[in-house]
C-alpha cells in the first residue's frame, strides 16, 4: 500500500459504491502541460470481479493500476443486533470483561494496538467524509471487516465529541507479566477513567514495569480509559481486580504510599526495587493500605498547609513520584 500522501505524492480519496463496497481513488498529481486533463475514474475506468479473491477491484485503465475494495456491512437500525453489542461494550464494564473485547476511538490508539497485537476484529466508520489520517488506516486495514454507520449512530459509540472517524472491535490481550518486577505502581480505587489512562500513560513513559488496579478501581479497558491512556495499556501489564493490601505482602522490595502527610519523596533511596501506591482521588490511600507499606511518603510543594493548595491529584502526583525513581536510576546508570 502506498505511504502517508504528500504535497509531491498521490492523493487519496474515499468513495462508496451503493451496493457494499467501499473502494480507494488514488489521483495522481498531473505534470502534464497546462490545458491537458488529468485522469479521472469515469468510463476509462471498470469495476473488475477478481475470481480469486473475495475482494473486488478497481481498475484505472488510464495509467494500468488496481486498487482493492473494501467490502463493507452498512447498518441504519439502532435495533441491530451488533449496533447494540457495541454500545454494551461502550457503557458496561462487566460485557467487556464477559467477551475479553473492547472498543477504541482514533487512529492513534487503532494503530497502536495493531503495530503489538495485530488486526482488529472490527472497524466502525461513519457515513460522510473521515479525515486524511482515518482514510489512510482504513485502507491499510481493507481486509478488516467493517461497518458503516449514519453519523448520529456513529457519534453514539464514540467516547469523544470531535472524533476522527473511525473506531475498532479489538480484543483485550492478557498481561503478559515479567518474570521479576522492581518497579511497580498501586493504583488503588481510582475512579475517574481518564485519570486512570493518564497514570497508566505516565507509568508505561516512566518504566514501570507492571500496574496493579484495585477491585474498586474503574476499567482500564474502556474506551475513555484508553483514550487517557493513548496505548500505554498496550506496552504495560495491567492486572486488575487484586487486592491492594496482599499485593504489597507479596511484593519484595519496598513499598512507598503517597499521601497528604509523611516522609519526603527526594529522601528516598529509588534504586533498589519499589512499589507506589497511589490512593482514591478524594479519600487518598486507605487506612489499611498506609498500615501495608513501608513508608508513607509525600510531595513537598510551596504553599504547602493551605486550604487554596492542598494536595496535587493523583494523576499529577504518580507522575511525580515515578518520574523521580526513574531520574535516580538513570543517574545511577
Amino acid at each position: 500500500m502506498p505511504g502517508k500522501p504528500s504535497s509531491t505524492g498521490y492523493k487519496r480519496k474515499l468513495g462508496c459504491i451503493s451496493f457494499g463496497y467501499l473502494f480507494f481513488v488514488q489521483a495522481k498529481k498531473s505534470n502534464s502541460p497546462k490545458g491537458e486533463k488529468e485522469p479521472s475514474l469515469n468510463s476509462s475506468s471498470k469495476i473488475q470481479k477478481n475470481p480469486f479473491s473475495s475482494q473486488s477491484q478497481i481498475s484505472d485503465l488510464t495509467n494500468s493500476r488496481i486498487i482493492p475494495l473494501m467490502a463493507f456491512k452498512h447498518i441504519t437500525s439502532r435495533d441491530n443486533p451488533v449496533f447494540k453489542q457495541l454500545r454494551k461494550l461502550l457503557d458496561q464494564s462487566r460485557e467487556r470483561k464477559k467477551t475479553a473485547s473492547t472498543l477504541l476511538e482514533g487512529v492513534h490508539l487503532i494503530e497502536a494496538y495493531c503495530q503489538t497485537y495485530g488486526e482488529p476484529r472490527l472497524l466502525i466508520i461513519p457515513e460522510g467524509h473521515s479525515t486524511v489520517e482515518a482514510t489512510g488506516l482504513i485502507q491499510r486495514l481493507s481486509d478488516v471487516d467493517t461497518m458503516l454507520l449514519p453519523t448520529l449512530m456513529f457519534a453514539e459509540l464514540a467516547p469523544v465529541a470531535s472524533s476522527s472517524g473511525v473506531m475498532a472491535l479489538v480484543d483485550i490481550p492478557e498481561p503478559a507479566l515479567p518474570e521479576s518486577v522492581d518497579f511497580a505502581l498501586l493504583i488503588e480505587d481510582i475512579q475517574d477513567p481518564g485519570n486512570l489512562g493518564s497514570m497508566l500513560r505516565t507509568a508505561a513513559a516512566a518504566g514501570v514495569q507492571v500496574a496493579y488496579l484495585s477491585k474498586g478501581c474503574t476499567d482500564a479497558w474502556s474506551p475513555k480509559a484508553l483514550r487517557g491512556g493513548q496505548g500505554a495499556q498496550f506496552v504495560l501489564p495491567v492486572v486488575e481486580g487484586v487486592d491492594a493490601v496482599e499485593v504489597v505482602d507479596a511484593f519484595a522490595g519496598k513499598t512507598l504510599a503517597l499521601t497528604m502527610q509523611g516522609d519526603s519523596l527526594y529522601q528516598q533511596a529509588l534504586r533498589e526495587p519499589v512499589l507506589f501506591a497511589v490512593g482514591n482521588e478524594g479519600a487518598g490511600i486507605s487506612a489499611a493500605l498506609q498500615s501495608a507499606v513501608s513508608t508513607c511518603i509525600t510531595i513537598p510543594m510551596a504553599h504547602q498547609g493551605t486550604l487554596a493548595l492542598e494536595s496535587l491529584n493523583a494523576a499529577a502526583a504518580t507522575a511525580v513520584a515515578l518520574f523521580e525513581c526513574q531520574r535516580q536510576r538513570l543517574l545511577a546508570d
